[in-house]
């Protein structure tokens, strides 16, 4: 963005400053005050042109045409209505992405302000404060060609290929089925309950990498989420990116291309964990090859009763029909017979996918007993 060409106005004693006229009814400067003000200002001018012979070319082109587009200009001092220094610098951030108009001027809001009043500040407190000030500001220079939404989507893709989500989106299946397996009711009907038992509170240090951030996150990162905030950190160079719906957060390193997450992990670690923790709960699941039958034997059975839940159903019906005095159909299946009641509840376990490898974690997962009595 670009300041509008008829607010900012430039004093030749101070060619290395421009003033902005600060408040939405203020729209020019004639003078910039009195004589402790014009001594604040010369110190300030002066460190500036000092700031400006330190930068490259370059970043000089970047800082004016971040502020001022095609015309020259030096580093923003708003003035007020009384025409007296306000004794905050704008953040940079104040100008990033975002257009004034001209006929309304530069409205105050305090937020965009630094916090530090630096009329009140030593030569060496000033200089020193001045000189964050100023990366920060050519940090935004340097980030402003893009908009804010291009920003994002970069972000975005440097968070899938941090190493962690990579692993989590690798193994997507595995964690699920870990988390699945764990809970099943099968467990309590297998053997060595004890070696369960320690694979279970094992779980728990292994998942937490995986725990970290949501489902949500993990999926789609900051897409499709309104909530996402960008804040720009010039002296680190850093930009954070934070979706409060997403529980995200992500630091990105502009210098280096790469994301950081708030809680970071040993990748390598956690994918060794992840491999010794299917391996382990799939040698339990070989240890336990009657109850494999029975669910094998039980896949069988949902397989067929799934051809014939047309001419279950009708026979559900008849029964019902036949009953008049009861009511409730699943009584009626209860007391009057038992074998349509077993095949109801057949119906109801949900069956692995055929394709999955017989015995593995994912394969397990995927059963579901309402009543693993069942068996």
């Amino acid at each position: 963005m670009t300041l509008p060409e008829n607010l900012p106005v430039d004093f030749t004693a101070y060619s290395h400053l421009t003033f902005l006229p600060l408040g939405r009814k203020n729209k020019s400067i004639r003078s910039v005050g009195s004589k402790h003000t014009k001594g604040l200002l010369g110190r300030l001018n002066d460190y500036f042109e000092r700031a400006m012979n330190e930068l490259s070319q370059e970043d000089i082109v970047l800082f004016q045409t971040f502020l001022y587009g095609s015309h020259r200009g030096g580093f923003p001092v708003a003035i007020d209505k009384n025409e007296d220094v306000y004794p905050h610098f704008w953040k940079p951030t104040s100008f990033l992405w975002k257009e004034y108009n001209k006929n309304l001027g530069i409205p105050i809001h305090h937020d965009e302000f630094y916090s530090q009043d630096f009329t009140v500040l030593t030569k060496n407190e000033l200089e020193n404060y001045l000189g964050s000030i100023m990366k920060d500001y050519i940090f935004c220079a340097r980030i402003h060609d893009s908009s804010k939404e291009e920003w994002i989507q970069h972000i975005n893709k440097c968070f899938f290929k941090h190493p962690l989500i990579s692993l989590y989106h690798r193994n997507a299946d595995v964690i699920e089925a870990i988390e699945q397996s764990k809970k099943s009711p099968l467990l309590f009907i297998m053997k060595n309950p004890e070696q369960i038992a320690f694979w279970r509170n094992r779980i728990e240090i292994i998942m937490r990498p995986f725990r970290s951030l949501s489902y949500a996150a993990f999926e789609r990162g900051f897409s499709d989420t309104e909530d996402t905030v960008l804040t720009v950190h010039g002296e680190n160079e850093i930009i954070r990116l934070t979706s409060e719906n997403r529980g995200l957060a992500v630091t990105y390193d502009v210098t280096n291309d790469a994301i950081s997450l708030d809680d970071e992990y040993n990748v390598v670690l956690a994918a060794k964990r992840l491999a010794t923790t299917q391996r382990q709960f799939e040698e339990i699941i070989d240890e336990n090859e009657e109850v494999i039958q029975k669910l094998l034997v039980f896949f069988k059975w949902k397989s067929l009763l799934k051809h014939h839940e047309v001419h279950i159903k009708e026979i559900q019906d008849k029964l019902c029909s036949l009953t008049t005095y009861q009511l409730n159909q699943r009584q009626v299946l209860q007391e009057n017979d038992h074998f349509l009641s077993f095949i109801q509840k057949v119906l109801q376990v949900k069956t692995p996918n055929a394709n999955l490898e017989v015995g593995s974690i994912q394969w397990f997962s995927q059963w579901d007993f309402p009543d693993v009595t069942l068996l």
